[in-house]
Protein backbone atom coordinates (compact mmCIF):
# COMPACT_ATOMS: atom_id res chain seq x y z
CA UNK A 1 0.00 0.00 0.00
CA UNK A 2 3.01 2.41 0.95
CA UNK A 3 4.52 1.75 -2.30
CA UNK A 4 1.89 2.16 -4.46
CA UNK A 5 0.68 4.78 -3.27
CA UNK A 6 4.00 7.05 -3.03
CA UNK A 7 5.09 5.64 -6.18
CA UNK A 8 1.89 6.38 -8.03
CA UNK A 9 1.92 10.41 -6.60
CA UNK A 10 5.45 10.52 -6.84
CA UNK A 11 5.11 9.64 -10.63
CA UNK A 12 2.07 11.86 -11.33
CA UNK A 13 4.35 15.01 -10.01
CA UNK A 14 7.69 14.17 -11.86
CA UNK A 15 5.69 13.35 -15.82
CA UNK A 16 3.31 16.47 -15.15
CA UNK A 17 6.12 18.81 -13.95
CA UNK A 18 8.01 17.21 -17.26
CA UNK A 19 5.35 17.47 -19.57
CA UNK A 20 4.61 20.71 -18.82
CA UNK A 21 8.69 21.75 -19.46
CA UNK A 22 8.45 19.95 -22.66
CA UNK A 23 4.85 20.97 -23.93
CA UNK A 24 6.15 24.09 -25.84
CA UNK A 25 9.29 22.16 -27.09
CA UNK A 26 7.03 18.68 -28.55
CA UNK A 27 3.09 19.21 -28.55
CA UNK A 28 2.93 14.98 -29.08
CA UNK A 29 4.68 14.19 -26.03
CA UNK A 30 1.98 15.97 -23.82
CA UNK A 31 -1.00 14.35 -25.92
CA UNK A 32 0.26 10.89 -24.60
CA UNK A 33 -2.25 9.95 -21.75
CA UNK A 34 -0.32 8.09 -19.21
CA UNK A 35 -1.52 8.72 -16.08
CA UNK A 36 -4.08 5.59 -15.67
CA UNK A 37 -1.54 3.65 -17.31
CA UNK A 38 0.94 4.86 -14.43
CA UNK A 39 -1.42 4.25 -11.69
CA UNK A 40 -2.41 0.45 -12.69
CA UNK A 41 1.07 -0.60 -13.39
CA UNK A 42 1.98 0.72 -9.66
CA UNK A 43 -0.81 -1.33 -8.36
CA UNK A 44 -0.19 -4.41 -10.31
CA UNK A 45 3.85 -4.10 -9.37
CA UNK A 46 2.75 -3.22 -5.52
CA UNK A 47 0.34 -6.13 -5.52
CA UNK A 48 3.32 -8.44 -6.10
CA UNK A 49 5.74 -7.25 -3.88
CA UNK A 50 4.72 -9.13 -0.99
CA UNK A 51 4.93 -12.25 -3.35
CA UNK A 52 8.51 -11.68 -3.98
CA UNK A 53 9.50 -13.09 -0.25
CA UNK A 54 8.00 -16.40 -0.96
CA UNK A 55 9.26 -16.87 -4.01
CA UNK A 56 12.56 -16.33 -2.42
CA UNK A 57 11.55 -19.20 0.12
CA UNK A 58 10.75 -21.67 -2.88
CA UNK A 59 14.52 -20.85 -4.21
CA UNK A 60 15.91 -21.67 -0.67
CA UNK A 61 13.83 -24.59 -0.45
CA UNK A 62 15.47 -26.25 -3.83
CA UNK A 63 12.65 -25.18 -6.26
CA UNK A 64 14.52 -23.10 -8.37
CA UNK A 65 13.67 -25.18 -11.97
CA UNK A 66 10.45 -24.71 -10.85
CA UNK A 67 10.60 -21.48 -10.12
CA UNK A 68 12.34 -20.76 -13.46
CA UNK A 69 10.14 -22.71 -15.89
CA UNK A 70 6.86 -20.01 -14.67
CA UNK A 71 9.38 -17.30 -15.06
CA UNK A 72 10.29 -18.41 -18.65
CA UNK A 73 6.39 -18.69 -19.08
CA UNK A 74 6.40 -15.28 -17.91
CA UNK A 75 9.18 -13.60 -20.44
CA UNK A 76 7.46 -15.63 -23.27
CA UNK A 77 3.37 -14.53 -22.77
CA UNK A 78 4.71 -11.17 -21.38
CA UNK A 79 6.50 -10.69 -24.61
CA UNK A 80 3.39 -11.83 -26.86
CA UNK A 81 1.34 -9.39 -24.36
CA UNK A 82 3.13 -6.49 -24.81
CA UNK A 83 3.65 -6.73 -28.84
CA UNK A 84 0.12 -7.43 -29.25
CA UNK A 85 -0.61 -4.07 -27.34
CA UNK A 86 1.78 -2.10 -28.88
CA UNK A 87 0.47 -3.52 -32.75
CA UNK A 88 -3.32 -2.74 -31.62
CA UNK A 89 -2.22 0.44 -30.41
CA UNK A 90 -2.48 0.40 -26.93
CA UNK A 91 0.38 1.83 -26.41
CA UNK A 92 1.79 2.13 -22.23
CA UNK A 93 -1.23 -0.20 -21.43
CA UNK A 94 1.12 -2.43 -22.91
CA UNK A 95 3.65 -2.68 -19.53
CA UNK A 96 0.58 -3.32 -17.84
CA UNK A 97 -0.19 -6.13 -19.78
CA UNK A 98 3.55 -7.24 -19.05
CA UNK A 99 2.82 -6.86 -15.32
CA UNK A 100 -0.09 -8.65 -14.63
CA UNK A 101 1.34 -11.58 -16.94
CA UNK A 102 4.08 -11.58 -14.21
CA UNK A 103 1.73 -11.04 -11.20
CA UNK A 104 -0.39 -13.79 -12.18
CA UNK A 105 2.65 -16.20 -13.05
CA UNK A 106 3.99 -15.46 -8.89
CA UNK A 107 0.30 -15.58 -7.89
CA UNK A 108 -0.40 -19.15 -9.75
CA UNK A 109 3.28 -20.35 -7.71
CA UNK A 110 1.98 -19.34 -4.40
CA UNK A 111 -1.53 -19.83 -4.31
CA UNK A 112 -2.40 -23.18 -6.32
CA UNK A 113 1.21 -24.75 -7.34
CA UNK A 114 2.62 -24.37 -3.34
CA UNK A 115 -0.56 -23.54 -1.70
CA UNK A 116 -0.34 -26.42 0.75
CA UNK A 117 2.83 -25.59 1.52
CA UNK A 118 2.57 -21.88 2.54
CA UNK A 119 -0.43 -22.44 4.69
CA UNK A 120 1.72 -24.43 6.86
CA UNK A 121 2.75 -20.97 7.68
CA UNK A 122 -0.35 -19.39 8.78
CA UNK A 123 -0.04 -21.77 12.12
CA UNK A 124 3.77 -22.27 12.25
CA UNK A 125 4.73 -24.50 15.77
CA UNK A 126 6.91 -22.90 18.18
CA UNK A 127 9.36 -25.00 18.14
CA UNK A 128 10.10 -23.71 14.58
CA UNK A 129 9.99 -20.13 14.95
CA UNK A 130 13.22 -17.60 14.32
CA UNK A 131 14.20 -14.23 15.78
CA UNK A 132 13.60 -12.29 12.84
CA UNK A 133 14.81 -9.28 14.85
CA UNK A 134 18.03 -11.32 15.29
CA UNK A 135 18.29 -13.51 12.35
CA UNK A 136 17.11 -11.25 9.34
CA UNK A 137 16.36 -7.73 10.48
CA UNK A 138 20.40 -6.85 10.40
CA UNK A 139 20.46 -8.57 6.57
CA UNK A 140 17.07 -7.10 5.81
CA UNK A 141 17.49 -3.21 6.23
CA UNK A 142 21.23 -3.08 4.92
CA UNK A 143 20.21 -4.49 1.57
CA UNK A 144 16.44 -1.80 1.57
CA UNK A 145 19.25 1.25 1.88
CA UNK A 146 21.67 -0.26 -0.61
CA UNK A 147 18.79 -1.08 -2.72
CA UNK A 148 17.11 2.31 -3.06
CA UNK A 149 20.83 3.57 -3.06
CA UNK A 150 20.85 0.79 -6.29
CA UNK A 151 18.08 2.69 -8.15
CA UNK A 152 19.52 6.26 -7.53
CA UNK A 153 23.01 5.00 -9.05
CA UNK A 154 21.03 3.04 -11.99
CA UNK A 155 17.77 4.72 -12.72
CA UNK A 156 18.06 8.69 -12.03
CA UNK A 157 20.29 9.46 -14.46
CA UNK A 158 17.79 8.13 -17.45
CA UNK A 159 15.29 10.48 -15.65
CA UNK A 160 17.81 13.26 -16.21
CA UNK A 161 17.99 12.52 -19.99
CA UNK A 162 14.59 12.33 -20.09
CA UNK A 163 14.08 15.99 -18.84
CA UNK A 164 17.06 18.03 -20.08
CA UNK A 165 18.20 16.36 -23.11
CA UNK A 166 16.71 16.20 -26.71
CA UNK A 167 13.46 14.28 -27.19
CA UNK A 168 14.38 10.46 -27.81
CA UNK A 169 17.37 10.09 -26.36
CA UNK A 170 16.21 8.94 -22.98
CA UNK A 171 14.40 6.22 -25.17
CA UNK A 172 17.86 5.11 -26.81
CA UNK A 173 19.21 5.32 -23.60
CA UNK A 174 16.74 2.87 -21.94
CA UNK A 175 16.54 0.38 -24.65
CA UNK A 176 20.38 0.00 -24.80
CA UNK A 177 20.59 0.00 -20.53
CA UNK A 178 17.72 -2.87 -20.74
CA UNK A 179 19.30 -5.13 -23.41
CA UNK A 180 22.61 -5.13 -21.10
CA UNK A 181 20.81 -5.61 -17.63
CA UNK A 182 19.19 -8.28 -19.37
CA UNK A 183 22.82 -9.85 -20.76
CA UNK A 184 23.79 -9.07 -17.19
CA UNK A 185 20.88 -10.96 -15.44
CA UNK A 186 21.68 -14.30 -18.07
CA UNK A 187 25.35 -14.55 -17.20
CA UNK A 188 24.49 -13.85 -13.71
CA UNK A 189 21.91 -16.65 -13.43
CA UNK A 190 24.96 -19.02 -14.10
CA UNK A 191 26.02 -18.25 -10.07
CA UNK A 192 22.36 -16.57 -9.28
CA UNK A 193 20.72 -20.17 -9.00
CA UNK A 194 23.60 -22.07 -7.23
CA UNK A 195 22.69 -19.24 -3.89
CA UNK A 196 20.50 -21.95 -1.75
CA UNK A 197 23.90 -24.39 -2.76
CA UNK A 198 26.21 -21.83 -1.42
CA UNK A 199 23.77 -21.40 1.37
CA UNK A 200 23.77 -25.22 2.29
CA UNK A 201 27.65 -25.25 2.02
CA UNK A 202 28.26 -22.26 4.35
CA UNK A 203 25.96 -24.07 7.21
CA UNK A 204 28.09 -27.19 6.72
CA UNK A 205 31.34 -25.15 7.02
CA UNK A 206 32.59 -26.90 3.33
CA UNK A 207 34.81 -24.03 2.36
CA UNK A 208 37.03 -26.29 0.02
CA UNK A 209 33.82 -27.38 -2.20
CA UNK A 210 32.25 -23.43 -2.19
CA UNK A 211 35.03 -22.22 -3.15
CA UNK A 212 35.77 -24.40 -6.01
CA UNK A 213 32.35 -23.78 -6.51
CA UNK A 214 32.14 -20.18 -6.52
CA UNK A 215 35.42 -19.74 -8.71
CA UNK A 216 34.18 -22.15 -11.76
CA UNK A 217 30.48 -20.60 -12.00
CA UNK A 218 32.09 -17.15 -11.48
CA UNK A 219 34.95 -17.75 -14.64
CA UNK A 220 31.80 -18.95 -16.73
CA UNK A 221 29.62 -15.73 -15.70
CA UNK A 222 32.15 -13.72 -16.44
CA UNK A 223 33.47 -14.88 -19.86
CA UNK A 224 29.60 -15.38 -20.79
CA UNK A 225 29.00 -11.46 -19.82
CA UNK A 226 32.04 -10.56 -21.82
CA UNK A 227 31.65 -12.32 -24.85
CA UNK A 228 27.45 -10.99 -25.23
CA UNK A 229 28.94 -7.43 -24.58
CA UNK A 230 31.48 -7.81 -27.45
CA UNK A 231 29.15 -9.26 -29.65
CA UNK A 232 26.57 -6.52 -28.59
CA UNK A 233 29.04 -3.59 -29.36
CA UNK A 234 29.99 -5.10 -32.60
CA UNK A 235 26.75 -5.56 -33.61
CA UNK A 236 25.47 -1.40 -32.97
CA UNK A 237 29.02 -1.05 -34.84
CA UNK A 238 28.15 -2.75 -38.04
CA UNK A 239 24.46 -1.23 -38.34
CA UNK A 240 25.65 1.86 -37.37
CA UNK A 241 27.46 1.28 -40.88
CA UNK A 242 24.90 0.09 -42.70
CA UNK A 243 22.32 2.26 -44.81
CA UNK A 244 19.50 -0.37 -45.25
CA UNK A 245 16.54 0.82 -43.97
CA UNK A 246 16.27 -1.80 -41.08
CA UNK A 247 19.55 -1.57 -39.59
CA UNK A 248 18.99 2.54 -39.48
CA UNK A 249 15.82 2.33 -37.68
CA UNK A 250 17.54 -0.35 -35.33
CA UNK A 251 20.30 2.01 -35.11
CA UNK A 252 18.69 5.03 -34.16
CA UNK A 253 16.93 3.47 -31.63
CA UNK A 254 20.02 2.37 -29.37
CA UNK A 255 23.16 4.74 -28.35
CA UNK A 256 26.28 5.19 -30.30
CA UNK A 257 29.14 3.41 -30.35
CA UNK A 258 31.10 5.11 -27.95
CA UNK A 259 28.31 5.18 -25.25
CA UNK A 260 27.42 1.63 -26.04
CA UNK A 261 31.21 0.49 -25.55
CA UNK A 262 31.14 3.08 -21.90
CA UNK A 263 28.10 0.89 -20.32
CA UNK A 264 29.50 -2.31 -21.40
CA UNK A 265 32.90 -1.81 -19.88
CA UNK A 266 31.68 -0.78 -16.77
CA UNK A 267 28.88 -4.07 -16.96
CA UNK A 268 31.82 -6.53 -17.56
CA UNK A 269 33.86 -4.98 -14.50
CA UNK A 270 30.77 -4.87 -11.98
CA UNK A 271 29.74 -8.86 -12.84
CA UNK A 272 32.72 -10.35 -10.54
CA UNK A 273 31.60 -7.95 -8.29
CA UNK A 274 27.43 -8.80 -7.97
CA UNK A 275 29.05 -12.38 -7.88
CA UNK A 276 31.63 -11.73 -4.74
CA UNK A 277 28.25 -10.33 -3.16
CA UNK A 278 26.31 -13.25 -3.49
CA UNK A 279 29.50 -15.31 -1.90
CA UNK A 280 29.32 -13.08 0.91
CA UNK A 281 25.94 -13.20 1.50
CA UNK A 282 25.66 -16.77 1.60
CA UNK A 283 26.92 -16.35 4.95
CA UNK A 284 23.83 -14.53 5.71
CA UNK A 285 25.45 -11.31 6.54
CA UNK A 286 26.47 -8.19 4.94
CA UNK A 287 29.50 -6.21 5.48
CA UNK A 288 28.56 -3.90 1.79
CA UNK A 289 26.97 -0.91 3.71
CA UNK A 290 29.20 1.54 3.94
CA UNK A 291 31.10 0.85 0.77
CA UNK A 292 27.16 0.62 -1.16
CA UNK A 293 26.36 4.25 0.18
CA UNK A 294 30.23 5.38 -0.97
CA UNK A 295 30.44 3.88 -4.39
CA UNK A 296 26.48 4.48 -5.12
CA UNK A 297 26.75 8.33 -4.41
CA UNK A 298 29.86 8.13 -6.26
CA UNK A 299 28.47 6.30 -9.52
CA UNK A 300 25.11 8.89 -9.12
CA UNK A 301 27.29 11.72 -8.66
CA UNK A 302 29.20 11.07 -11.83
CA UNK A 303 26.49 10.42 -13.71
CA UNK A 304 24.50 13.56 -12.89
CA UNK A 305 27.63 15.32 -13.22
CA UNK A 306 28.74 14.26 -16.64
CA UNK A 307 25.77 13.51 -17.99
CA UNK A 308 24.64 17.54 -17.61
CA UNK A 309 27.93 18.29 -19.50
CA UNK A 310 27.73 14.99 -22.51
CA UNK A 311 24.30 13.88 -22.60
CA UNK A 312 24.27 9.56 -22.57
CA UNK A 313 27.86 9.24 -23.35
CA UNK A 314 28.79 11.63 -19.99
CA UNK A 315 26.93 9.09 -18.03
CA UNK A 316 28.22 5.99 -19.59
CA UNK A 317 31.56 7.61 -18.66
CA UNK A 318 30.27 8.69 -15.19
CA UNK A 319 29.14 4.89 -14.74
CA UNK A 320 32.20 3.28 -16.18
CA UNK A 321 34.45 5.44 -13.72
CA UNK A 322 32.09 4.83 -10.81
CA UNK A 323 32.08 1.00 -10.87
CA UNK A 324 35.66 0.99 -12.01
CA UNK A 325 37.01 3.11 -9.64
CA UNK A 326 34.92 2.70 -6.32
CA UNK A 327 32.43 0.09 -6.52
CA UNK A 328 34.70 -2.95 -8.04
CA UNK A 329 37.60 -2.56 -6.04
CA UNK A 330 35.68 -1.70 -2.39
CA UNK A 331 33.31 -5.10 -2.82
CA UNK A 332 36.64 -7.00 -4.22
CA UNK A 333 38.28 -5.84 -0.90
CA UNK A 334 35.47 -6.70 1.12
CA UNK A 335 35.25 -10.02 0.00
CA UNK A 336 38.71 -11.00 0.51
CA UNK A 337 38.89 -9.84 3.70
CA UNK A 338 35.49 -11.40 4.48
CA UNK A 339 36.31 -14.22 3.29
CA UNK A 340 39.55 -15.04 4.73
CA UNK A 341 38.32 -13.81 8.48
CA UNK A 342 35.63 -15.79 8.61
CA UNK A 343 36.79 -18.66 7.33
CA UNK A 344 39.47 -18.96 9.68
CA UNK A 345 37.42 -18.16 12.80
CA UNK A 346 34.89 -20.99 11.67
CA UNK A 347 38.51 -23.03 11.18
CA UNK A 348 39.50 -22.51 14.68
CA UNK A 349 36.14 -23.38 16.04
CA UNK A 350 36.47 -26.71 14.46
Amino acid sequence: MIFSVGASLAGIVFFRESAALTAELNPLRAQVQWVYPWIVLVILNGLQLPLLPMTAILEGCHQIAVVNRIRCFQAVIGTMVVWLAISSGSGLWALVGSAAVRLVGEGYLIGVRYRAFFEEFLCPADSSRIGWREEILPLQWRIAVQGVLLWLANQMPLLLIFTERPEGEAARLGMTWTILTAFQGGALAWIETRRPVFGTLVAEKNYVELDRLFFRLTRMSMFIMTLVTTFFCVAVWWMGSRSEGLFVRISERLLPLDATLLFSAAMVLIQFALCTNLYVRAHKRDPFLLASIASSLTVAGAQLWLGTLYGSTGIGLGYLLGIGCVQVPLWTLIWIQTRKEWHQIEAKHA
